[in-house]
């Protein structure tokens, strides 16, 4: 983003939005389908954006053992683990 605070300001504004995450690595052009696939079970956007502010045992091995959760997320929950 070319802002170093950016990070920051996104995190404590709790806006957590839609995103998406590659499935399949590929081409992308003008035109072509994308199919959005919403989870119904799992842990929330909401959920992991708020669990820098604190979070429990029982919440951090939820997210170590909920492999749609990106792995940057789940090494940071198990070394949270780790400290406790």
């Amino acid at each position: 983003m070319g802002d170093a605070g950016f990070v920051d300001r996104f995190d404590e504004a709790a806006r957590y939005g839609a995103y998406l995450r590659i499935v399949r690595e590929g081409d992308v052009g003008a035109g072509d389908t994308i199919t959005v696939a919403p989870r119904t079970e799992g842990i929330t956007l909401a959920e992991l954006g708020g669990v820098t502010r604190g979070s429990d045992a029982r919440f951090l091995e939820r997210i170590v053992a909920d492999l749609a959760v990106p792995d940057g997320w789940r090494d940071w929950a198990r070394r949270q683990l780790a400290r406790q």
